[in-house]
């Protein structure tokens, strides 16, 4: 354990708290990562309204211009029907609270159709495509290769992928 500072202030002895080197916080590195902070208005001229906000690598390489438009939406969609299946039913704060056990068959319709809608869209993805939307668009990570052109060639091999699984949809409703 660090040791606190101790220093003398008019014959006074006052003892300071330990910092941590390594503890940076919310403004930390680790922290800062994914995060883009964007100027939104100013407002009367009294001062600029920002934000931050996360941004993932799907936006970024969209925005770049590596993964095109309808690969884009395509990776919304997938990663939307995903993440559905990882939310739970919300709660209604406005009802009063009842020690009971709800009425389960409702929560289980909810839960099914979260996952038939991400199974309607998985199903459409080819087995050589699989692994590398999986990785990028559902882990949020990159694809394989070191380098800014391996990483390059393997966002463009994950556009064609995503293209390829929407053109495969195209007679199906996919929300």
């Amino acid at each position: 354990m660090a040791k606190g500072k101790t220093k003398r202030i008019k014959g006074k002895q006052m003892r300071h708290p330990a910092t941590l080197d390594w503890d940076f916080g919310a403004t930390g590195p680790a922290n800062q990562q994914g995060l883009v902070k964007e100027r939104l208005a100013d407002i009367d001229g009294t001062g600029t309204i920002k934000r931050a906000r996360r941004v993932d690598m799907l936006e970024v390489w969209h925005k770049r211009g590596w993964l095109s438009g309808e690969a884009w939406d395509m990776a919304k969609k997938l990663r939307d029907a995903f993440e559905g299946t990882q939310r739970s039913q919300g709660a209604d704060y406005e009802r009063p609270r009842v020690d009971r056990s709800p009425k389960p068959d409702c929560a289980v319709d909810i839960q099914i159709d979260r996952l038939s809608r991400y199974r309607a869209i998985t199903s459409h993805i080819a087995d050589d495509d699989r692994s590398v939307i999986i990785r990028c668009v559902i882990n949020g990570r990159a694809p394989e290769g070191r380098g800014q052109e391996a990483v390059r060639a393997g966002v463009l091999g994950l556009s064609q992928a995503l293209e390829r699984t929407l053109s495969s949809t195209r007679g199906e409703v996919v929300r």
